[in-house]
């Protein structure tokens, strides 16, 4: 099986429009909102960003990257640090009605991006005219997580990619495969020993820590136990391609096995079999078809398959080799956008209607800010007209990084090279 090219053009023709939509240029640099900035998340996000960011330069245009890449660095805090969000101006933002908590994984994200343009485009004037500040980053990620690398081994997060307080809380495999990754490209570009000692420790911890029944698990809560929950997070080690296929995870256990095993329980408890694709990690509709789990996390928001969580999958088939099950995937996915545009997840009528009282409540519960609040409201306001016409509803249309998600997932097939915005 393979993609019909017409499918290919027209996603990425309309790739072109989602990023010119929600692009920012001024004095700073270029940056992208996390949506349409009329909608559901008029803000720089700094995880999304990061990762359009690194999106453009494994697909060639350097142009971009660097303008984004100094985005980033205009906008670094005084310790070396980047916060969640910011708006066009590079203030930073806030919305939380609890105490602010640290996401701990948006600063080695953003050198993630920075560091992969340096290592992919061998920038050396930008790697040598940014070295301080990437040191100082570098420098707050270690002394930040000094006390859990030596008590464990491992990196601590309060919460990360899922947001929602306490879902990722503990030693997750999420951020601790991501740091692996930015000292791993920082050991490359600025040949430093200590870097790669770093690298080496938390990988042998996440090798002998992180495995359960020769599968990646999402984390270890702060009492050290083991969290079996299904979650996208499980194949970051994949994602971040910290292990080569054939490295020996420990004794006579390959990495690609253990990502094979990790992906097999993924295909297991997070397909959506209404709708196709991936859920993220449980929901409501999860916990009805699996009602022998004891699942403690919980999506808030109106359940359905989601777009990224579907990509990384996708991307980690391509790794092993499973050509056909990449394909299927990709072709569903491509099937699912609107004229070629990725939304962040799909949801159908009948559960939009039932779900969305309890993620309003949710909302209410936990977010201050009034124009965030207004961008709830929109993109409830756009499912209900969506619902009026068809039985499959795009919760926010579009969502960037899930387009450059899919613009990997090609290049990963061979369909494209490159993407040149």
């Amino acid at each position: 099986m393979s993609i019909v090219s017409a499918k290919i053009e027209k996603f990425v023709k309309a790739s072109k429009k989602v990023f010119n939509l929600c692009r920012v240029e001024n004095k700073l640099g270029t940056a992208f909102f996390a949506s349409d900035p009329n909608l559901r998340y008029p803000w720089i996000y700094i995880r999304d960003f990061s990762c359009v960011i690194n999106g453009f330069s494994e697909l060639g245009d350097f142009k971009t990257t660097k303008k984004c890449c100094e985005f980033l660095l205009n906008i670094q805090a005084e310790d070396g640090q980047w916060f969640q969000k910011y708006d066009d101006l590079g203030r930073r933002k806030d919305i939380e009605k609890e105490k602010s908590i640290i996401q701990e994984d948006n600063t080695p994200l953003a050198l993630w991006a920075i560091l992969s343009y340096i290592y992919e485009s061998g920038d050396e004037k930008f790697k040598n005219e940014n070295k301080k500040k990437i040191e100082k980053s570098l420098f707050w990620i270690e002394t930040c997580h000094q006390k859990s690398l030596e008590k464990l081994g491992l990196v601590y997060s309060t919460t990360s990619i899922h947001q929602t307080p306490g879902f990722n809380q503990g030693y997750e495999i999420w951020h601790n495969s991501l740091v692996v990754k930015v000292f791993s490209l920082a050991t490359k570009i600025y040949n430093n020993n200590h870097y790669k000692e770093l690298v080496d420790y938390i990988k042998k911890n996440i090798s002998e820590k992180l495995i359960v029944d020769d599968r990646f698990i999402r984390k270890l809560d702060d009492n050290k136990k083991p969290d079996l929950a299904p979650d996208i997070i499980i194949i970051s080690p994949s994602h971040f391609n910290i292990f080569a296929r054939e490295d020996l995870i420990n004794k006579e256990l390959s990495f690609s096995k253990t990502i094979k095993n990790s992906l097999k329980y993924l295909e297991e408890k997070l397909p959506d079999k209404e709708m196709g694709g991936f859920f993220r990690y449980p929901n409501e509709i999860t916990k009805k078809w699996h009602s022998k789990d004891n699942w403690t996390i919980n999506d808030p928001l109106v359940p359905g398959p989601y777009f990224i969580t579907t990509t990384f999958i996708i991307q980690s088939y391509w790794q092993l080799r499973e050509k056909n099950k990449a394909n299927k995937l990709l072709d569903w996915l491509l099937n699912q956008a609107v004229n070629g545009q990725m939304a962040e997840h799909l949801t159908s009528r009948k559960r939009f209607f039932a779900y969305r009282g309890k993620e309003w409540k949710y909302m209410l519960k936990h977010k201050k800010d009034k124009k965030y609040l207004e961008g709830v409201k929109k993109n409830f306001d756009n499912l209900e007209k969506e619902a009026k016409k068809s039985d499959i509803l795009h919760y926010v249309l579009p969502f960037p990084w899930a387009q450059m998600e899919g613009l990997k997932c090609l290049k990963a097939g061979k369909y494209i090279n490159k993407f040149i915005l």
